[in-house]
């Protein structure tokens, strides 16, 4: 009887660790299962921005982690943007500050890879301000006390664009926490897909033509040898590149 319950242990014991582990595992068509074909899932930053490539000097793991990540499973947590001046940034959607009636946008930091892990060091965010009759939307930047988020192990980021294993869940900046409300639904942890732009079929020159989102800053970034570090400490980089100051 003993062995048996012992047995039932060890077989509980595998399935928690089994349920635990959460790893997936893709092939690069089942990344594009049910993607309309307007936005390539996988997409390698430097097939794209490759004449900026020896300007960085990133080895081939700091490679696969540029571009932005979204969930798999949905989009309900926040976008992840990794730039190869180390810059980073994660955008939210309806995260409400609680008494001032604006909205959590970004939150901006630095990446880097330590001891086999990626992880951000947080600097400052941006709040939204949606349009009223007598006010276009704006935005305002914020700096936070400097912390740290541990995203995920780097070997569990495959080479074809995702991660087997979901990002951590992402801390908010102590001086907001209690400031801002989660939208219901929202996670902060997730099985994520690397993309880079999308593809807009209704154009001014009437041909399809890509749009790389938050990348398009990227080469006037690299233009004035701009760092991850130079930007999220300076308000009036973060305003030229991601939104328009509340008091201009």
């Amino acid at each position: 009887m003993k062995h048996v319950f012992l047995n039932i242990l060890f077989l509980v014991f595998l399935f928690a660790l089994s349920c635990g582990n959460n790893e997936k595992t893709y092939t690069l068509e089942e990344l594009q299962k049910d993607n309309d074909g307007l936005n390539p899932r996988g997409t390698y930053f430097w097939d794209e921005f490759g004449g900026l490539r020896t300007q960085y000097g990133l080895n081939e793991k700091e490679s696969m982690i540029l571009g932005r990540w979204v969930e798999l499973e949905s989009h309900v947590s926040g976008n992840y943007y990794f730039y190869p001046n180390k810059l980073f940034t994660i955008v939210f959607n309806m995260h409400k500050f609680k008494e001032e009636g604006a909205y959590l946008a970004h939150l901006f930091g630095v990446w880097d890879i330590r001891n086999g892990r990626l992880a951000v060091k947080i600097y400052s965010l941006l709040k939204y301000y949606s349009p009223t009759d007598s006010r276009p939307e704006r935005y305002e930047y914020m700096a936070v006390s400097p912390y740290e988020v541990d995203i995920i192990d780097i070997k569990d980021i495959d080479s074809i664009g995702y991660s087997k294993k979901p990002f951590t869940s992402f801390v908010f900046p102590k001086e907001i926490r209690r400031c801002i409300t989660i939208p219901d639904g929202f996670r902060k942890g997730g099985h994520m897909v690397r993309s880079l732009y999308s593809i807009l079929v209704i154009t001014d020159s009437g041909e399809p033509e890509k749009s790389y989102d938050l990348f398009e800053c990227f080469p006037e970034m690299a233009e004035n040898n701009l760092t991850g570090l130079d930007i999220v400490t300076n308000p009036d980089i973060i305003y030229k590149f991601f939104g328009i100051p509340v008091f201009p």
